[in-house]
């Protein structure tokens, strides 16, 4: 334990996030937002957000909110559990000819375990 308290909750440990509405946390680093706008504008082709697996909480996530995910599939504790993986990728009918993907796909030790359409949500 942290021995931090949260004065208007009484919840332990102390798991904040400082604004998650932004794009770089507390110490420099992209958060999801920052992911998915990297594909929309252009700079990337692909990247993926992983939930984080083990939530003791509810997660609740405003209109400004993302979910607490991360790049890394690799969670220590967890190994053979599901985990919740979203992609997001340039490509189908709505971009321009230049669009790389018209679906992506998932392997985990180079074996396929999905495969899905690119879609606009």
């Amino acid at each position: 334990q942290s021995g931090d308290v949260d004065k208007c909750s009484a919840r332990e440990p102390f798991p904040w996030h400082l604004s998650f509405c932004g794009d770089l946390d507390i110490t420099g680093n992209l958060k999801p937002q920052a992911y998915y706008r990297r594909v929309l504008w252009g700079i990337d082709t692909l990247n993926l957000a992983v939930h984080a697996p083990g939530a003791k909480m509810v997660e609740r996530v405003g209109r400004w909110g993302w979910p607490e995910e991360r790049q890394s599939w690799t969670w220590r504790g967890f190994e053979g559990m599901p985990l919740t993986v979203r992609v997001f990728a340039k490509g189908g009918g709505q971009h321009t000819s230049q669009a790389e993907c018209a679906s992506v796909g998932l392997a985990v030790n180079g074996v396929e375990v999905g495969r899905k359409n690119i879609s606009y949500v």
